[in-house]
């Protein structure tokens, strides 16, 4: 969330990808974190400028493609619901959010930091469930998050759901979708 990260961030990541030898080769898109949130400032007004929102969608060699902010709360399952309406439901969709939903030993490490319960502004009982309603019947065949700083893989509720890592961690990672064929 610090401005010096944020022009860290736009100088190795350009939007459209860069050519330089510290620059990444990929278009690059991006979720505000909590971080962001925690300090409103270049990092948040960065993504919006660059993404078009918090939340915004595009497609991709027919692929849909959505960016849905920190979390699937219930006004950004609204917002989704409205954004999916016009997609076909064979057409593939990738979601990407900052927060997680549940791996590992702790199963509310990723959603508990989005739930009232444990300190975050939403309600992960309610808002899961709308969210799942609100994919239920679409094509999605990837859920992204980040917030963990590692990479990792796992299911929810019958999705596959991926974190790429981070590039600011001990183990610096970030992920890259490729698509082809299928």
């Amino acid at each position: 969330g610090r401005s010096s990260q944020w022009y860290q961030c736009t100088d190795h990541y350009p939007v459209n990808g860069g050519t330089g030898s510290s620059q990444i080769h990929y278009p690059v898109r991006e979720i505000a974190g909590n971080h962001d949130r925690d300090n409103p400032g270049p990092a948040l007004l960065g993504v919006i400028a660059r993404q078009g929102g918090v939340s915004y969608s595009w497609d991709w060699s027919g692929v849909h493609f959505v960016g849905l902010d920190l979390y699937p709360s219930s006004a950004n399952s609204d917002w989704l619901a409205d954004a999916l309406a016009s997609v076909d439901s064979q057409t593939p969709v990738v979601i990407m959010t900052h927060y997680g939903f549940t791996y590992g030993a702790d199963p509310t490490w990723h959603h508990g930091w989005w739930d009232a319960a444990n300190g975050g502004a939403g309600d992960w009982a309610t808002e899961s469930v709308k969210f799942k309603n609100t994919i239920s019947g679409k094509n999605v065949i990837a859920i992204i998050h980040g917030h963990g700083h590692s990479a990792a893989s796992y299911m929810w509720e019958g999705y596959n759901v991926y974190t790429p890592g981070s590039p600011k961690s001990g183990d610096p990672s970030y992920g890259v979708v490729k698509i082809a064929g299928n």
